[in-house]
């Protein structure tokens, strides 16, 4: 199977794509390129590369006059000089086939532009990605590694001059927060630490491009996707209520909030009884936290009790929580005095010649 994924794209210079997934090249489809009408026979335009151990092949499939595509290489080149009435874009369709015979493919299209064009062009007016970020959680339960280097997705440019030009330029001039983001020479847009939403959840770039005579700059917005990285945290660990053994059913104690950094249901705590609970007359709502009586309280039962609540979070795999309620009852004159026995036989010594004062 195509185990990894490029696009390299050239004119005069090579712009890089890597797949996260076999099923798509990374990078804005549709995929474009642009070449001046005068380009010379060639003339490198694009390079396709699916990276499987070498094993792979490419094939042009659609749409091949004038270009000519390497099956070795995978570099698409002009193959005649563009008709001076011919089309003003073509459309190509690529395939890429590794040893297994998985295929993967790509449509780009070529716009073919006036001689007297000499600005240069970027493959889209603006760009749009998605990354998940890469957190380590300190601990040995659940790991995600700090990535760092991992593409995004390639802002291409293209110089429209005659003469081929070598210096192109990437660079990132605005919104590059902490700078966390990097940009090579080739266009690619990478991480350059590991990212993490719940500090910056979305990034809002402007990158320059320059073919060494002139310059572009193009709008990047990239969106950093959630990780389950955060466990629920409840604001203490231990919490400790007072209460009166006449309280009422139903009435609510407390509101046990964890709080849980992610988003969606990451983010989402539900809450149950732990494995340890002697207040038999509590028990917690699974949304809302509330610590509520069920039954009623008995000091003369009950004076202290203690249970253990759990806060556990909608991920995959889940992270939780736990937190330790005590309870302590006040005593309430609720039991009538008793006699032990309910009659009493006591004996009196009385001498008769002395009735008693």
């Amino acid at each position: 199977m195509l185990s990894s994924c490029l696009l390299l794209a050239t004119l005069a210079t090579t712009f890089l794509v890597t797949a996260v997934d076999c099923d798509r090249f990374l990078g804005q489809t549709p995929f474009r390129a642009y070449a001046s009408r005068s380009a010379a026979p060639g003339t490198a335009l694009y390079q396709f590369l699916a990276q499987d151990n070498g094993l792979t092949n490419y094939t042009l499939v659609s749409g091949g006059y004038p270009f000519t595509l390497n099956e070795a290489t995978g570099v698409l080149r002009t193959k005649t000089y563009f008709p001076r009435s011919g089309p003003s874009w073509y459309e190509l369709e690529v395939r890429a086939t590794d040893a297994g015979k998985q295929q993967l493919t790509a449509t780009i299209n070529v716009t073919i532009t006036p001689e007297w064009v000499l600005a240069p062009a970027l493959e889209h007016y603006s760009y749009t990605a998605t990354v998940t970020e890469n957190a380590a959680l300190q601990n040995n339960l659940y790991f995600f590694p700090a990535v760092t280097g991992t593409r995004i997705t390639v802002v291409r440019g293209f110089s429209l001059r005659p003469a081929q030009i070598t210096n192109h330029q990437y660079r990132i001039v605005a919104g590059n927060r902490g700078d966390d983001l990097t940009i090579d020479s080739n266009g690619v847009l990478s991480s350059g630490k590991a990212l993490d939403r719940e500090r910056t959840s979305t990034y809002h770039l402007v990158v320059r491009y320059t073919d060494g005579v002139a310059v572009i700059s193009v709008p990047v917005n990239i969106t950093v996707a959630d990780v389950n990285d955060n466990f629920p945290a409840f604001s203490q660990d231990l919490f400790t209520y007072s209460l009166s053994e006449n309280s009422a059913v139903d009435r609510t104690i407390a509101i046990l909030n964890a709080v849980d950094r992610d988003a969606g249901e990451n983010g989402t705590v539900t809450y149950s009884i732990g494995d340890f609970n002697n207040c038999s007359y509590l028990n917690v709502d699974p949304v809302s936290g509330a610590l509520v009586i069920t039954a009623p309280p008995n000091y003369e039962r009950w004076p202290t009790c203690t249970l253990v609540v759990v806060g556990k979070d909608g991920g995959t795999p889940p992270l939780s929580a736990k937190a330790i309620v005590s309870v302590v009852l006040s005593n309430v004159d609720d039991e009538c005095p008793k006699f032990v026995n309910s009659e009493y036989n006591v004996g009196i010594s009385w001498n008769s010649s002395r009735p008693p004062s």
